[in-house]
């Protein structure tokens, strides 16, 4: 009895530390030809609001949790007219936010933005 004690105290913390990583990112987003794909990952310990300013006007997308990753396929009319948008990264609770320049995105492309745990250091990217 004591055997089995022992193989059960040893054997299953190993058989956890063995499995991999969790991963909490969707799937590579698919290239989206009626819109473009936003990839957020936000390094923040709060969760933070984003949104698309375009053609003068801005629009809430989505909210990703602190710590996490999410992908958005967003339309095409959320580029407007001029395919120009800003991103703003607003962490729920404090009352500063990140805005990045004026992007210009292709409809298909992926914009990633990282939402860093010191908010001017937060960046993106388009692919």
């Amino acid at each position: 009895m004591r055997f089995w004690l022992k193989v059960a105290l040893v054997g299953a913390p190993l058989v956890f530390a063995c499995r991999g990583p969790r991963q909490n990112v969707d799937s590579a987003p698919a290239p989206n030809a009626d819109g473009f794909s936003l990839v957020l990952n936000n390094h923040q310990v709060l969760d933070a609001n984003i949104f698309v300013q375009h053609d003068g006007q801005v629009d809430r997308v989505g909210m990703v949790s602190a710590s996490s990753s999410k992908v958005l396929a967003l339309p095409l009319w959320l580029l407007g007219q001029s395919k120009t948008i800003r991103l703003i990264a607003e962490p729920i609770g404090n009352d500063t936010r990140y805005t990045t320049e004026f992007l210009f995105v292709e409809p298909g492309q992926v914009v990633e933005l990282n939402v860093e745990g010191v908010l001017e250091r937060s960046n993106y990217s388009i692919q």
